[in-house]
């Protein structure tokens, strides 16, 4: 009986998993983060904790919005 071992490298930031340790490199640095540099718009429903929207722009001039998913459908 033979066995192998195959070694597996996982992105620590979305969890990506493959066996090409280049590949899951590349996926590290490729995630954005959202941090001081960037200018960030919460906006939020009336009288909920939670922000429904955020609206971030990237030190690059890059826009993405974020919206709060209703799983439950009581946002």
């Amino acid at each position: 009986m033979q066995t192998i071992t195959k070694k597996y490298y996982i992105c620590d930031v979305c969890g990506k998993v493959s066996q090409d340790e280049n590949k899951i490199k590349e996926c590290q640095h490729c995630h954005r983060t959202i941090n001081d540099d960037c200018e960030t718009e919460l906006i939020y429903s009336k009288g909920k904790e939670f922000p429904r929207m955020i609206n971030v722009t990237f030190p690059d001039g890059e826009k993405k919005t974020y919206i709060y998913n209703l799983r439950d459908g009581k946002a």
